[in-house]
């Protein structure tokens, strides 16, 4: 008698722990016909689930023979942040009885965008002359956000531009990748360059 064909998984659930917003990480799964004697075909991949255009899989083989196994490669590509979830559900026939065989796999992961780090939350400069040179005090702005996003300083600016300090150039339109270090930053200098009309 013949031993029917069983679809099976090396895995029943995957969680791809935290990923940057915008960037991705991928994984893989074994994918195996076992305990059978019939090869299964037609075998096709399904992403479902409120989230399911956050993940993508590839290597899904149109049949696999009995006894064998073919790596799944599952990928998380989140575009916006938060919480994701999704469920792959794999079917296939089994060539001799024409049975449909299918299994489910659990998908999730966590999706966190890129954040603002100043490494001073306050500039005090020296006394300063009106008659003297100006004193420059500098700002470094990160991206301390999971890797693999990106943060892009649209602008930096004085919330008062009526006083004696400036910012040279305004810098924006700088893009920072994730990074544990300030010497990938943006630094910006800060000008404090008082006029007698400033003294009070």
């Amino acid at each position: 008698t013949a031993v029917e064909s069983n679809l099976t998984a090396s895995r029943s659930s995957i969680d791809f722990g935290t990923v940057g917003t915008g960037s991705d990480t991928t994984t893989s799964f074994s994918l195996s016909n076992e305990d059978g004697q019939s090869t299964i075909t037609n075998l096709s991949a399904t992403l479902g689930g409120s989230d399911s255009t956050e993940f993508n899989t590839t290597g899904i083989p149109t049949s696999l023979a009995n006894g064998t196994s073919q790596p799944v490669t599952v990928t998380f590509a989140p575009e916006t942040g938060g919480s994701k979830t999704a469920e792959l559900t794999i079917t296939g026939t089994v060539n001799s009885t024409k049975e449909e065989k299918r299994f489910s796999i659990s998908l999730s992961g966590t999706a966190d965008p890129p954040a603002v780090g100043i490494n001073r939350t306050d500039l005090r400069f020296a006394p300063q002359s009106v008659t003297g040179s100006a004193s420059t005090e500098t700002l470094e702005i990160t991206n301390t956000g999971p890797a693999g996003t990106t943060l892009t300083v649209e602008d930096v600016r004085l919330t008062d531009e009526e006083t004696p300090f400036s910012i040279p150039g305004s810098p924006s339109g700088t893009t920072l990748d994730s990074t544990a270090s300030s010497d990938d930053g943006l630094s910006v200098p800060v000008v404090f360059d008082p006029a007698e009309t400033d003294i009070g």
